[in-house]
């Protein structure tokens, strides 16, 4: 028989001990459509904060910059040499 997927078996596992399963009381359902979270206000950044914020973007910035032309040239002197070394 070949599995292409369309065919879908369930199994239903039934344990007879003799005992019923325990009912669930109204009190220990959970309901999680009324659980709230907490909701808080964002806090405003002062200027100063604000400012650094700003900085350490740009120091960020100029890093990952830096970072794409070491790679860049690293690659293109690697591919050179490999060209310059089979002739």
């Amino acid at each position: 028989m070949e599995d292409n997927g369309d065919d879908v078996c369930y199994s239903t596992v039934r344990i007879k001990n003799g005992k019923s399963p325990p009912k669930e009381s109204e009190e220990d359902a959970t309901i999680y459509a009324e659980v709230k979270g907490k909701e808080t206000a964002p806090a405003e950044p002062s200027p100063a904060e604000a400012e650094a914020a700003t900085l350490s973007q740009s120091h960020l910035l100029v890093f990952l910059g830096i970072l794409c032309v070491v790679l860049v040239v690293s690659i293109a002197i690697i591919i050179y040499s490999e060209f310059t070394s089979t002739e």
